[in-house]
């Protein structure tokens, strides 16, 4: 192969090369003399790893590709149309808000696969893909943004963490943003994740930082989580921070007391103070429902006695109508029902079965007749008697109106 042509293999695009043919040019080219044959080698010593399928031998890891490669993804086109193979945080940006448990599992598989604990020394680069300035971008990336994230997203995090002291000291060491880890703490408070909580500051404390640097960091982490939890609305969540991981901090890590407990306590207070006011102010609202339903009731009540009154004086002139009425039918045909009963039972009792009466109005006086089938208990010895007990039960049922007298009695058979 001549210069030109060796040229022309070395200068081949590595990231639209499969990671076959990256690894048949890497073996092709390291017995070469070359600046890249430590990247070269380094494929070819590594083709049963991630790190090493995907690492083009000019200096730089293809992780975009990786990624996308390993989950099935389509690859990233930026407004320009031009393909990301390198970055990872556009794919795992485009997940953040649409499925933030898979965003999480992409970067967790980044962090596990290109993350800490890899030498970069042999790198024949350090830009800013390579060697610390790469593995800080694998993190600074999201760990900056998390204050920018939404909860559903921290809280896929906070979750990881929880299943992986591994991802949780990836994410934690990279010192520039550990502040940013309050966006983890928090929600993890909030979750009653309490372990995870203790983790996360011993995480921080195996920084490489010096004792007064560390103690600082913590003391603010701590004080910031406490306004961070603000928005939480739970006053469990402050008992936690204040009666256990502030006291547990101090008691390791020898940070000030008065400081940092004032401070949260002080957060506690004005979130307590908060509840307090809408606590009274569901009360005022409770005690003017209830006056409002009771004026209410009071008023139904009322309502209620005055129809019911209503509907008493109503029954009382139907009552007294209906009095009127009877009176008027009393007047009329009731004296005349009566006297024809008191008859009836009368010729009964001198033994007849059968009493027709007729009445017949003549001027004032009503004529009364009688037609019965039989007397069998009728004498001569008693036929003034029964007179005398028709005459008074005429007498005794006369009224102004209605004047009886008994004209005749006819008896068919004796």
């Amino acid at each position: 192969m001549n210069s030109e042509e060796f040229k022309k293999e070395l200068n081949k695009e590595p990231c639209q090369m499969t990671p076959h043919e990256r690894f048949e040019q890497a073996k092709m080219f390291v017995k070469l003399d070359n600046k890249y044959q430590k990247g070269q080698q380094f494929i070819i010593n590594n083709q049963d790893s991630v790190r090493g399928r995907y690492y083009c031998a000019q200096g730089y890891f293809l992780v975009a590709s990786a990624i996308c490669d390993y989950f099935g993804l389509e690859y990233y086109k930026d407004q320009n149309g031009k393909t990301e193979y390198i970055d990872h945080y556009p794919i795992i940006e485009k997940y953040i808000e649409t499925d933030p448990k898979k965003a999480v599992e992409i970067w967790a598989w980044v962090l596990n696969e290109f993350g800490s604990n890899f030498d970069y020394d042999f790198l024949p680069y350090r830009d800013s893909y390579t060697s610390k300035f790469f593995d800080d971008k694998l993190y600074s990336n999201i760990v900056e943004r998390f204050h920018k994230f939404g909860d559903a997203f921290l809280e896929e995090v906070v979750n990881e963490c929880d299943n992986s002291n591994k991802f949780l000291s990836m994410i934690v060491s990279n010192g520039a943003y550990n502040y940013e880890i309050i966006y983890v703490l928090a929600p993890a408070i909030h979750n009653k994740k309490y372990l995870l909580c203790k983790a996360i500051i011993d995480a921080v404390v195996k920084l490489d930082k010096k004792d007064e640097a560390k103690r600082e960091c913590i003391a603010s982490i701590l004080k910031r989580t406490s306004l961070l939890l603000a928005k939480y609305e739970c006053l469990d969540d402050f008992y936690f921070l204040i009666n256990a991981l502030i006291p547990d901090a101090i008691n390791k890590f020898n940070i000030e007391n008065e400081d940092i407990t004032a401070f949260a306590t002080e957060r506690k207070r004005k979130l307590k103070a908060k509840f307090d006011a809408i606590e009274k102010k569901k009360q005022d609202e409770q005690k003017r429902r209830e006056e409002a339903e009771k004026e209410l009731k009071n008023k139904e009540e009322i309502e209620k006695y005055n129809k019911k009154h209503k509907r008493a004086v109503i029954i009382f002139f139907v009552f007294i109508l209906l009095i009127y009425i009877f009176g008027k039918i009393n007047s009329t045909v009731m004296p005349k029902a009566l006297v024809k009963s008191d008859i009836v039972k009368l010729f009964e009792e001198y033994g007849a079965e059968s009493v027709d009466i007729s009445f017949d109005l003549k001027e004032d006086r009503t004529y009364i007749t009688a037609e019965i089938d039989k007397l069998p208990k009728l004498s001569e010895s008693n036929v003034y008697e029964l007179n005398l007990q028709l005459c008074e039960v005429c007498n005794k049922r006369s009224t102004g109106k209605y004047e009886f007298k008994f004209f005749y009695a006819k008896v068919k058979q004796k």
